[in-house]
């Protein structure tokens, strides 16, 4: 693993001198896949980590934000949302989940058809939102 991680060192430095911009990010320290998503990140040879100096870290770190390219947090994060500079990435996306919840991804695709004045049944398929009283 050690081999590894030098020969993708070096990999990266000759990245930087061929004129390949280096891509530096930051990923939260908790939740269960935080290690995963880092790992994969650093696999990329234009991608470069930007740790705080310290495990348990829950924001990037004030004095190196503006040079963090892509943000990667657990669950949204208000404050950074309004802090991004515009060549800012971050993995929470406003009203994402008009897609990825499957109930709201139904109704928008049905709305969506009957507003063409197409039967939605013709073009989804057979789904069941099952809703719990509270």
């Amino acid at each position: 693993m050690v081999a590894l991680n030098n020969a993708l060192r070096g990999k990266q430095s000759l990245t930087e001198e061929k004129g390949q911009r280096i891509m530096r990010f930051w990923v939260e320290n908790s939740g269960n896949n935080f290690q995963l998503i880092k790992h994969l990140l650093k696999r990329r040879l234009w991608m470069q980590p930007v740790d705080g100096g310290y495990h348990y870290q829950y924001n990037p770190p004030a004095s190196q934000l503006e040079q963090i390219d892509v943000i990667m947090t657990q669950v949204k994060k208000r404050r950074i949302i309004e802090e991004l500079l515009p060549f800012q990435v971050y993995n929470h996306i406003e009203g994402i989940s008009a897609i990825s919840n499957k109930g709201l991804l139904h109704k928008n695709m049905t709305e969506f058809y009957k507003n063409k004045g197409l039967d939605p049944c013709q073009y989804l398929p057979e789904s069941y939102v099952i809703t719990q009283k509270r």
